[in-house]
């Protein structure tokens, strides 16, 4: 039982790291598209196919639009940092964000600068409203993702509601409760069904046992099967026919009839050797 307990802990832990993997890695391949999307501009821009004013305008449109996994969406700001872009909050648009702190006092946006300008990307974990939430306007964790895209000075970011993943995660856990409890059934029926088809045989060799002892020779065994119950099954089968056969001999004898024939069945066949005695004495 405790390995079984064990074994189930195992498993939501790993469910759920596999899971938190997932869902970042969901994030890093979205901020990855984003971020193509802006260099694209970018080199329509290079190439003089496009004004820097006319490429970093539809960047900003196009990113602003993206939407994936229902309402998650992306925002932009620079290293100062001021807010580029952001979807769901075009207030913040132009603001200098380097005071703007979570409730817990971390200046997000400040650190997704330099985890952007040191790294070129990574994973930033803060507060932040959830949209899509039915608290609405009540600070949440977040996991955001952030990449630098150097010439324009722009860091591109999306995360995902911590909230959102432990729900997924619930449902997983749930689903593999169902899996085991239907697992577990399952076995205690095998195990009930194999104890039976043990102990059922065994119970009826041990009545058999009893009834020889009382000198009752007449039953029928089942001896099918070919695990090491039926082999004791057949050797009681050959131990109750030898009593029989054994039992008339000795009623031939009774009668006076001492041609009967009686062969020993083997050197140590006592019975078998007494009666051969009475038959030639």
């Amino acid at each position: 039982v405790v390995l079984y307990v064990i074994g189930i802990v195992f498993i939501f832990n790993e469910a759920e790291g596999a899971m938190l993997d997932f869902k970042k890695g969901q994030v890093q391949l979205q901020v990855e598209t984003a971020f193509s999307i802006a260099n694209h501009y970018l080199n329509e821009y290079s190439s003089g196919s496009m004004s820097l004013e006319e490429a970093q305008q539809q960047s900003l449109y196009t990113i602003k639009q993206l939407r994936y996994e229902g309402e998650n969406y992306f925002w932009i700001n620079d290293t100062h940092p001021n807010m580029v872009m952001h979807a769901v909050k075009p207030e913040l648009d132009g603001e200098d964000l380097t005071e703007n702190e979570d409730p817990t006092g971390k200046r997000l946006f400040v650190e997704m600068a330099e985890t952007a300008q040191s790294e070129g990307e990574g994973f930033v974990e803060y507060l932040w409203d959830n949209p899509a939430d039915s608290l609405g306007d009540v600070p949440v964790q977040k996991i955001s993702y952030v990449k630098y895209l150097q010439d324009w000075d722009w860091v591109i970011g999306s995360g995902m509601y911590v909230g959102d993943y432990e729900a997924q995660v619930s449902t997983i856990q749930t689903a593999i409760i169902v899996i085991v409890i239907i697992v577990a059934v399952i076995s205690i029926g095998f195990i009930i069904i194999l104890a039976r088809s043990i102990s059922n045989p065994v119970k009826k060799l041990a009545t058999v046992s009893d009834a020889l002892a009382l000198g009752d020779l007449e039953h029928e065994l089942d001896s099918s099967g070919k695990d090491e119950v039926a082999d004791l099954t057949r050797a009681f089968e050959r131990m109750i026919s030898n009593q029989q056969e054994i039992s008339a001999v000795a009623g031939e004898i009774a009668n006076g009839n001492l041609a009967v024939s009686n062969k020993p069945r083997s050197e140590k066949d006592v019975l078998g050797i007494a009666l051969e005695k009475m038959i030639f004495n």
